[in-house]
């Protein structure tokens, strides 16, 4: 179930709104050229919000009747100045058409400008649609969504590791993780993953440094046929390896390959669920 709206997606629901080529027209041409980040959609009172760029960031509605739009929440004036950019967004589980009214968002915030460089600097943030108040679920260096769950990884102020990795779902309640072991380049390692709705979610180590220390936080997917993509980041937020294969029958069987700046490596492996 997708949640994650590409420009194409929000054209054609946007479309079916409405009955009129001309007023079909607009619309299509108003939101190629000015919508940046897309978010929710309504039918019963159609309207589009959605995150512009524009010195800072800013939550938008507009009325898809009349093409007024208005601006909900600024967050370079808010408690939560998303400095940089929205890094992702989840729609509400039915799409936005129905009786659900939030959606989540994540991105950087720097609360202090001049301490821009500390720990915890991106954050997950609930919207609800009716009351237009912004809440927050959870904090960390790096906060990804995966499906419907936010994975939120901890590294401690000056350190160069992920020393925590929380896996929540939109409430913000932790979630319950399978344990996975086996070898990854002749090293012990131990992954905790969890699956919902087709996303993975999680993290692993090395058995040789401890659960507290080095982690790689984990966000990917598996398909009907149970072909498995996952993408690891490191402390940084880098994407620092890729794994493809399948998850089935609880095991994992993967090629790993190495990203960024790390020596290209390439290994096979296999892990099972420890019961």
């Amino acid at each position: 179930m997708k949640r994650l709206f590409t420009l194409s997606a929000i054209c054609v629901a946007m479309l079916s709104l409405v009955g009129c080529d001309s007023k079909q027209k607009a619309i299509y041409e108003w939101a190629k050229g000015e919508i940046n980040h897309f978010a929710a959609l309504e039918t019963e009172h159609p309207s589009l919000y959605y995150i512009k760029k524009h010195i800072g960031l800013h939550l938008m509605r507009v009325d898809l009747d009349t093409f007024e739009s208005n601006e909900l929440l600024c967050f370079n004036n808010n408690e939560y100045m998303f400095i940089s950019s929205i890094s992702d967004y989840i729609i509400p589980e039915d799409r936005g058409y129905g009786e659900s009214t939030t959606f989540v968002i994540t991105g950087h915030d720097y609360k202090d400008v001049k301490n821009y460089s500390s720990s915890e600097g991106e954050v997950a943030l609930t919207y609800d649609t009716t009351t237009d108040r912004v809440s927050e679920i959870c904090r960390g260096e790096n906060v990804h969504l995966s499906g419907d769950m936010i994975v939120n990884a901890i590294v401690p102020s000056r350190a160069q590791n992920i020393t925590k990795v929380d896996v929540l779902d939109l409430q913000g309640n932790p979630l319950e993780l399978k344990t996975y072991v086996g070898t990854i380049a002749k090293q012990n390692v131990v992954v905790k993953l969890v699956e919902r709705d087709g996303a993975l979610a999680g993290y692993y180590y090395y058995t040789k440094y401890g659960p507290g220390t080095a982690l790689i936080a984990l966000v990917g997917s598996v398909d009907e046929n149970r072909n498995m993509n996952i993408s690891g980041f490191n402390w940084a937020d880098s994407v620092c390896e890729v794994w493809t294969g399948t998850f089935k029958e609880g095991q994992i069987s993967a090629v790993f390959e190495s990203r960024g700046s790390y020596r290209r490596k390439k290994y096979e492996f296999t892990l099972t669920e420890q019961k």
